[in-house]
């Protein structure tokens, strides 16, 4: 008969959802049941043997029986619920109410019923506060497990956004990266362009894998002059490379900073050289003045300048020679006290009409 009623438990089969998952309530009206249901097929039993053997059953013990067990499923139901026990231990229950019921059977003493009660109560009771410290120190494991890899994939994620954006606008884009769009406007920023001169026909000769070292040689020094200046890097666009400064925090003798890092650039050509050997030159544009910074879209972030600094600079790199620094008549009027000038007279440049413009030849002595 105990396996006959564990059986009946199998065969309902539990849902792992209905006892994790659903209200407490709910799981011990439904655990309940199948207490209930087990302790009827004992008294059918016996009742069956009675008329068979001429057995003696306490009818009053068993009724105490039938009430105790409806609600002792129910206390422990709670506690399953509570816990969030596991189906297996649901018919690990059912395994120690039907043996309960058949060893007092098996035994013929029904006089002995309280005192097995107790028994069992105790022996249950120990079994599910066990079961339940277990799953709340595996619960908690998972919990704490979880909680690590969520925080080494945030670090990872803020490592890699402050790889394409500058610290203090990182720290503006939310978690999720909705509502992304950060953008300042500046009253004085530097822009500075630069670009490898007789690039195209070059590229034409070279294989992939050549190109790519060389450009990731030339970038990765730009970087570090960059660097060194304290210079925010923007973007590079084929050969040439976009740095800026006064982004995207403000600063004091951005101009001096733009200007001092493309005399590095400057030098820098000729000392480096393409796969064929030939050495590479640097046409190179600054410009001063207002702008737009920030990040726009949703996806694929990229910290950006916009205006028409950016649109100036670009023109000045574009309108130079190879080997020196072509800079607008604002930057000179800035630096005219600490830098060398030569003038270059007025350029006709496209989308600006005819404008003054210097080279940049050098830094001046510090005074004595």
């Amino acid at each position: 008969m105990a396996i006959l009623c564990w059986g009946l438990v199998v065969v309902i089969k539990l849902p792992e959802s209905v006892v994790r998952n659903s209200d407490a309530i709910i799981s011990s009206i439904v655990i309940s049941v199948v207490g209930g249901t087990t302790y009827l097929l004992y008294v059918w039993d016996w009742r069956a043997t009675e008329a068979l053997f001429g057995a003696t059953v306490m009818t009053t013990d068993g009724n105490f029986m039938l009430i105790f067990f409806v609600l002792y499923t129910l206390v422990i139901s709670l506690a399953v619920a509570q816990f969030h026990l596991r189906e297996r231990y649901v018919l690990v229950y059912a395994i120690f109410t039907t043996g309960c019921g058949g060893w007092v059977y098996s035994f013929g003493q029904p006089e002995f019923i309280f005192s097995t009660v107790v028994i069992f109560a105790g022996a249950s009771a120990f079994f599910f506060v066990i079961l339940g410290a277990l799953e709340n120190e595996k619960s908690a494991r998972k919990v704490f497990e979880a909680a690590r890899i969520v925080s080494f994939e945030r670090d990872k994620s803020r490592k890699l956004l402050l790889s394409i954006l500058p610290e203090s606008v990182a720290d503006q884009i939310p978690d999720d990266g909705s509502h992304a769009s950060v953008v300042e406007g500046y009253e004085s920023i530097s822009v500075l362009f630069a670009d490898i001169a007789n690039f195209t026909p070059l590229v034409e000769r070279l294989s992939p894998p050549q190109l790519i070292r060389m450009l990731n040689d030339v970038f990765s020094r730009l970087d570090q002059i960059a660097k060194a200046h304290g210079i925010e890097k923007i973007k590079t666009i084929g050969d040439a490379y976009m740095m800026a400064a006064g982004v995207p925090l403000e600063r004091q003798g951005h101009a001096y900073a733009i200007a001092a890092c493309a005399l590095d650039i400057a030098m820098l050509s000729g000392s480096m050289h393409d796969p064929e050997g030939n050495p590479i030159r640097f046409r190179v544009g600054i410009h001063t003045g207002p702008g737009v910074a920030g990040v726009i879209g949703s996806h694929k972030f990229a910290y950006d300048i916009w205006g028409a600094t950016v649109n100036t600079a670009a023109r000045l790199e574009a309108y130079g020679e190879p080997g020196r620094i072509h800079a607008s008549d604002e930057v000179r009027q800035l630096l005219h006290d600490q830098f060398v000038f030569e003038a270059r007279g007025l350029i006709d440049i496209k989308g600006k009409g005819a404008l003054p413009t210097w080279w940049l030849a050098g830094q001046k002595p510090a005074p004595v």
